[in-house]
């Protein structure tokens, strides 16, 4: 008896530790969209050289974020936008995806 309740604290402990990353993980994907608000737009339907962001896939999203980082995508804004992504892990970049898409 004693085994199985410290298998289900265990448990128990391991599920909140999950729900936490969770929320950490969207508040850090706010927290990096606050640095893309001034071009974007806090929903991101500011257009940017006739685009609007909202409304994206994630997938979109990703692969374009991801050429920005590698240099293997953009227009006029390139610079701008390589600039932010190579200062993100390839982790952060699918979270902020993530999140814009759900603008």
């Amino acid at each position: 008896m004693k085994q199985l309740l410290i298998v289900l604290s265990l448990l128990l402990l391991a599920g909140t530790a999950v729900v936490v990353h969770d929320v950490q993980a969207g508040s850090d994907a706010e927290m990096l969209y606050a640095r893309c608000k001034g071009c974007h737009g806090a929903d991101g339907s500011k257009p940017q050289d006739g685009h609007v962001i909202q409304g994206m896939s994630v997938e979109q999203l990703e692969e374009t974020l991801l050429g920005y980082k590698n240099g293997t995508y953009g227009g006029k804004k390139k610079a701008i936008m390589m600039g932010q992504m190579s200062r993100l892990s390839e982790a952060q970049i699918k979270s902020l995806a993530a999140y814009i898409a759900e603008f």
